[in-house]
């Protein structure tokens, strides 16, 4: 596990948009790990003289199961020499100046970022009331967590073989470069485009295709988007192309 050197010296910390708890004189308590485990959301059916059946209600067996978001806590301190008015406006505008999910990495899921959101009801004197003695900041975060590997753009020139070393399905971010009517095969499914000038973008976890600023789900000639599955993926093209850019995004819980 890495921790984050500051100059309190070498401590579990958290960094939630851009900013890491250290700076803001955050100490984590390391004897509470801030863990915490998504549920799957599950539809049961009743069959009488049965137990309840667990209902799959996914239209690709390649998707990932539903699970729902869930919280996690760091319980913190404040360090000593920070002034605590001040120390507590900071952290208040940081937790909530801007209530959407933003990316939040900690020291205890090293090479994983997650996307979460702090919803707790507290205000400036909430926070100023806790520094005296503990502040349990809880974070809400979706299911999945996202690998620091899955960032890495991978650039195919021919049709070749991607690895997943996640266990479940991830939604990546494509971009082709060619012209004129492609095919995009991922794992024996054609993903047909018509009329690419220069590039274009695909976007499976937003469901968009786009250039630059411009939309360009009009030349997707499907209303489905590339997925790759846990394990090998084998991606190929038709048409004209030169080459393929993929921000995987790999994921597992």
């Amino acid at each position: 596990m890495t921790e984050y050197m500051s100059d309190y010296g070498s401590i579990n910390s958290f960094t939630y948009k851009g900013k890491n708890s250290a700076d803001m004189g955050l100490v984590i308590n390391s004897k509470e790990n801030a863990f915490g485990a998504p549920s799957p959301n599950v539809e049961l059916m009743e069959i009488p003289g049965r137990p309840p059946l667990i209902s799959d209600n996914r239209t690709d067996p390649d998707d990932n199961e539903d699970f729902g978001n869930f919280d996690k806590k760091y319980a913190c301190y404040l360090e000593p020499s920070q002034n605590l008015a001040t120390a507590a406006k900071k952290i208040y505008a940081w937790l909530f100046q801007d209530v959407a999910y933003g990316r939040l990495e900690d020291s205890y899921e090293e090479g994983y970022y997650r996307k979460a959101y702090c919803g707790q009801s507290l205000s400036v004197e909430d926070v100023a009331a806790g520094l005296l003695g503990r502040l349990d900041i809880i974070m809400t975060c979706q299911a999945f967590k996202y690998s620091l590997d899955g960032e890495k753009t991978l650039t195919l020139t021919t049709p070749e073989n991607v690895l997943n070393p996640e266990k479940f399905t991830a939604q990546p971010y494509i971009k082709i470069y060619g012209s004129g009517g492609i095919t995009l095969k991922v794992n024996g499914k054609n993903f047909e485009f018509k009329e690419i000038e220069g590039y274009i973008e695909i976007d499976s976890e937003i469901m968009n295709a786009y250039k630059g600023d411009i939309l360009q789900n009009d030349k997707m000639l499907t209303r489905f988007f590339p997925k790759l599955r846990a394990g090998n993926n084998m991606i190929g093209w038709t048409g004209s192309v030169d080459k393929v850019e993929i921000i995987p995004r790999w994921c597992t819980l």
